[in-house]
């Protein structure tokens, strides 16, 4: 009875209470809470999350006998039927024109639209698309209060029956998530209420309020509620029942809830289960001698390790403290030697719960897939499974498709996690609200430990909302449903209280609830103001420039990890060298994956393994949340672009080659070789090296030489195993550049990849020197060259040759190869680029300083001007062309000043020797190289060096050494918005040909980078999405002395220092030359 009253004091201190405001966006918001007045409509009052929903449980579903309920299922259960499918739907956009007889059974709707259950309604054509990232979508911001104007209203109906072997059983309705705050009606009747966001249950019971026969469901589903100013994330804003919808039936005495701990020994291999069941009724029933049963059973369905317990019901439904941690009262016992639960080895079992009457009857089974392990931080800082340390290799993830929207088809979640594990992430954050159940199933079956985060966000009205303590309890009920329905999955070693919510006291609060509720697992929070991001605390500072270098004031105490979001290098290091405090840091977001992105990446995690405190970090985000569009004119599908193009993945699941770069660098088995013999290093907690099949070969100048098989490795976790290579070869000295690579292949089929799946790999340069590219050496030199003057031209040429130059522009603009004119238009110095995310962008506008100072610079649009043109025939056979130029944007006053000198020799070969100057306030380049436009037809490239995806100077790790080919369409990556790609970093030699192999090769001194496209590098700058892309088929072949990295800088810090092409004078040298042998590229 205290507790009750102490309740009731707290709920009335909540009515009379007022925020204090703190800084307003503009004018005509206002952040205060006013008084919650009597009256307030549910939707205006956060003090009111539901009416009549049922309580928040684990994830489950009632059934008749436990033989069903071992298929786990909840669609195997014959107390289930989905209700998803097709439903009349009504879109009203004026609140005065909401019919007020939709909910009633005899409403016709005949003339109503249908729509397919579950969807998001903005993705099936009603109302606008709306991308959200810097605050809320509508204005005022007024919180508790929405604005009338454009909150859209939905109204949805469907009939339906109810199986008559339900009869005498209560009739329970899943909203599995419903985007929007909405009210529920049955055969006219008001039945509940419910807001979350769409992210948790909402469930009702409908029993006194069905009929036999057809029974009619309404659903108004309002766009904005109080709850909208919970849900600030950076993400599409849809609406709609955007998960699914079902019946079931459940007896009167029925199990309400029930927890999972499995509990291991100090040794981290016998086992103590606990679980502890809520067992409620509808109906005063006499539960004495009923009992409640659980076993274990393996996966498969046959008894487990001999779990077999039981306990009176009367025992459970007596006590006070049943959802308490400490206090309830468990079914437990010892398990010995249980398969443990991790993300490389995710063993399942299930466990069965039975309700059974006096007689001994089956009421009620339910069950769930559960697995045996245990999170910790030992040593205060490092993250252990089972007592083994991790490292999380993690990234965001967001519920998108690009056809539905919010509305996630299975399909798609299956290849999401294959990816994840194909590419080496043992990690996702459930970015920023819970998943759908089945995603956590997956994670559970694939092995992927989840950071699972609560739908809590308001960043558009700072930390007001979370110093508030009206606003606690709605914040409290977002956290508290999910660690109650999440709560048996293995998979699930963080809980994160939301993001970007500012600090307050409601955030210690959620933290303490979640620990004492479920102090199995670490609780996150990443304290957005404490950190550096906020104007109250981070003092204006940009603190992704400043690299974030310290807390103040430190981390909140309530939270295990000190989290960061998008911090530098320098910045993780210095977080994870602060005096004291000796928790683990996290960064929750890291290396913004927009576009053509993850730019040195091998440095993070060069830290993260150097300093013990570091435990890894999330990439931001998975997919990009690219959403369809139609071109008007060709019908051609293409995905938007301006908004939220941040993932790893593009959103049809297609890879972008960045992704190659974090499978490289996390993977488990790392090489080293010396003097013959090779160290194999085991870093799995688990695995063996026996799992695997280990090759090698070895490529002189990209060309295979030898290869063999290391059989009979064998090496347990931890350890390493040795192993000698042949490694000699004849003809050493002949080779060039000899590469030793290794390899490692899946010896079994695994859920995620099949058979021979390339695990791990390493390259060893085992000699240095110059590579060739593999044409047949030319015999004799072509004899004398012969100088042809023309007013303007001037033609050299010989049997090996055929080039013009122009007096006028000072370029090569003929060169005939194999008889055919190779060149449309140059080659010309270029130092331009179509800018990436990470660069700035460029239309609509530049976004950062990078691709800014460019354009102020005037190098997206110079001007050169020819200053001498000068021809020398040399003693020694040789024709010199010398140019000078300077390259200006007209009425700019920075420019560029070159000289570019072509050697010609008889051989056919041509050495271009170039000497740059800056001038005026240019910082950096894009490139520094050449481009040429060549004629359709030569659409074979091929190259050595880093390969066979995209490749620069802080991104690299993830590819080899070798010699690649394929074709110009090939090199392109079609990125939503269309920006920089396609580099080859460090090539020895690139070559252009036709499909008989006669062509151009350029060839570095010693290396050039080199790209090849059917786009102009204009159409490529000035396109914002993929319809405004205009293929050619002439081809842009870049030439490059160095590019720009790629970073982090579309939101982090930028390019480290090292890589940067800073605008100094600057000479280099390479040389081209024809094939003419028509020996093809392989």
């Amino acid at each position: 009875m205290k507790m009750k009253k102490q309740l009731i004091i707290i709920f009335l201190l909540c009515l009379s209470v007022k925020g204090i405001s703190q800084i307003p966006f503009d004018g005509s918001d206002s952040y205060a809470t006013p008084p919650i007045g009597f009256g307030q409509s549910e939707f205006e009052n956060p003090l009111i999350n539901s009416i009549n929903r049922e309580p928040y449980g684990a994830t489950s579903i009632s059934f008749p006998t436990e033989t069903e309920a071992l298929q786990v299922k909840r669609s195997s259960s014959s107390r289930y039927q989905s209700l998803n499918g097709t439903w009349k739907f009504k879109f009203i956009t004026d609140w005065d024109n909401l019919p007020s007889d939709f909910m009633k059974a005899e409403t016709n709707d005949d003339s109503w639209d249908n729509i397919p259950v579950p969807s998001t309604w903005e993705m099936k054509g009603y109302g606008d698309q709306v991308y959200c990232g810097q605050g809320y979508e509508f204005r005022p911001v007024n919180p508790p209060f929405v604005p009338r104007k454009d909150n859209h209203i939905a109204l949805y109906r469907k009939t339906f029956e109810v199986p008559a072997s339900w009869e005498g059983q209560n009739v329970l309705i899943h909203f599995a998530g419903v985007r929007g705050a909405f009210y529920l009606y049955v055969n006219g009747k008001k039945v509940g209420y419910n807001e979350d966001g769409g992210t948790l249950p909402a469930v009702f019971d409908m029993t006194p309020f069905l009929k036999k026969g057809k029974n009619q469901l309404a659903v108004q589903v309002l766009r904005w509620s109080d709850g909208s100013y919970l849900e600030d994330q950076d993400h599409w804003r849809f609406h709609g029942i955007t998960r699914d919808v079902y019946i079931e039936s459940r007896p009167d005495v029925f199990i309400q809830d029930f927890a999972v701990i499995t509990d291991l020994d100090r040794d981290y291999k016998d086992a103590k289960l606990r679980i502890r069941p809520v067992i409620s009724s509808k109906k005063t029933v006499d539960v004495s001698d009923w009992m409640l049963e659980a076993r274990l059973y393996t996966k498969e369905g046959t008894p487990a390790l001999g779990v077999n317990m039981s306990m009176p019901v009367k025992t459970i439904t007596t006590e006070k403290y049943q959802q308490n941690f400490s206090l309830a009262k468990y079914l437990e016992t010892n398990v010995k030697a249980p398969l443990l639960w991790s993300s490389e080895t995710p063993n399942l079992y299930i466990i069965v719960l039975t309700l059974k009457d006096h007689k001994g009857n089956v009421v009620e089974s339910r069950s769930s897939r559960i697995g045996f392990r245990k999170v910790e931080f030992k040593n205060k800082h490092e993250l252990c499974v089972n007592g083994k340390r991790e490292y999380i290799y993690g990234v965001n993830r967001h519920d998108h498709d690009a056809w539905e929207g919010k509305t996630v088809p299975y399909e798609r979640m299956v290849q999401d996690v294959t990816l994840m594990k194909r590419f080496g992430f043992n990690s996702v954050r459930t970015s920023h609200y819970p998943a759908d159940p089945a995603f956590y199933d997956l994670c559970d079956e694939y092995g992927i430990y989840v950071m699972d985060e609560a739908n809590v966000e308001t960043c558009g009205a700072d930390a007001e909302l979370s110093n508030n303590e009206c606003w606690l309890f709605a914040q409290m009920e977002r956290v508290a449903g999910m660690v109650k329905r999440d709560k048996n999955h293995p998979s699930i070693i963080f809980w994160s209280l939301g993001n970007e919510s500012g600090v307050g006291a409601n955030n210690a609060a959620r933290a303490s609830w979640v620990k004492d509720y479920d102090p199995t697992r670490l609780v996150h929070f990443e304290a957005y103001m404490h950190n550096g991001g906020s104007r109250q605390y981070g003092y204006g500072i940009d603190f992704m420039k400043t690299n974030r270098p310290a807390v103040n004031p430190p981390e909140p105490p309530a939270v295990d990890v000190v989290s960061t979001m998008y911090p530098s290098v320098e910045g993780i290091i210095k977080l994870a060298t602060q005096e004291g405090e000796t928790r683990p840091v996290l960064m929750c977001e890291y290396a913004h994956a927009k576009g053509n992105a993850l730019g040195n990446h091998q440095e993070y995690w060069n830290a993260v393994k150097k300093y013990p405190r570091l435990i890894g970090g999330y990439i931001w985000d998975w997919v990009d949340q690219s959403v369809i569009r139609k071109d008007s004119v060709t019908g051609k599908e293409y995905f938007s672009s301006l908004n939220g193009t941040n993932g790893l993945v593009f959103a049809d699941r297609n890879i972008k080659p960045a992704i190659n770069e974090c499978k490289k660098i996390y993977q488990h088995i790392r090489f080293d070789y010396s003097n013959g013999e090779l160290t194999i290093r085991n870093e799995y907690n688990y695995l063996p090296l026996s799992a695997f099949r280990f090759s090698w070969k070895l490529m002189a100048g990209g060309e295979l030489i030898k290869k063999g098989e290391l059989t009979d490795i064998e090496a347990f976790p931890g350890t390493s195993a040795r192993v000698k290579i042949d490694t000699g070869y004849p003809d050493s000295g002949q080779k060039g550049e000899v590469i030793l690579e290794i390899n490692a292949y899946l010896k079994k089929d695994v859920i995620w990849a099949p058979k021979g799946f390339e695990i791990a790999w390493e390259q060893f340069t085992l000699q240095e020197g110059k590579v060739n590219p593999p044409v047949e050496e030319n015999t004799g030199n072509g004899g004398k060259l012969t100088v042809q003057r023309k007013a303007n031209e001037i033609g050299i040429y010989n049997d090996r040759i055929n080039i013009v130059f122009n007096k006028k522009t000072g370029l090569i603009q003929s060169w005939i190869v194999g008889g055919k004119e190779f060149l449309e238009k140059g080659p010309q110095i270029n130092l331009w680029r179509a800018p990436t995310h990470n660069d700035g962008g460029y239309r609509p506008k530049t976004e950062n300083e990078i691709s800014r100072q460019w354009v102020e610079a005037g190098l997206d649009s110079l001007q050169h001007k020819l200053k001498s043109f000068k021809l020398v025939e040399e003693k020694n056979g040789t024709v010199s062309v010398a140019t000078t130029f300077v390259a200006q944007k007209t009425g700019n006053k920075s420019y560029v000043e070159y000289t570019t000198k072509y050697i010609v020799d008889p051989s056919g070969k041509v050495q271009i020797d170039t000497d740059l100057k800056p001038f005026g306030n240019i910082i950096s380049f894009p490139r520094i190289g050449y481009t040429m436009t060549v004629k359709s037809g030569n659409d074979t490239f091929s190259w050595y060096g880093y390969g066979p995806y995209d490749t620069y100077n802080d991104r690299h790790s993830g590819a080899r050494l070798g010699r690649f080919s394929g074709t110009v369409d090939e090199q392109f990556t079609h990125h939503a918005y269309p920006q920089e790609n396609g580099n080859k970093y460090r090539c020895s030699w690139v070559s252009l040909t036709d499909n008989e192999g006669i062509g151009l090769v350029a060839e570095g001194m010693p290396f050039i980078e080199s790209s090849a496209m059917h786009y102009s590098l204009e159409n490529l700058s000035e396109a914002i999405d993929e319809s405004q892309l205009k293929r050619t088929d002439n081809v842009t072949w870049n030439i490059d002395y160095k590019t720009y990295p790629i970073g982090n800088r579309s939101c982090g810090p930028p390019p480290l220092e090292q890589y940067v092409l800073f605008a100094e004078p600057v000479s280099f040298s390479f040389s081209i030359y024809p094939v003419l042998n028509k020996k093809v590229f392989q």
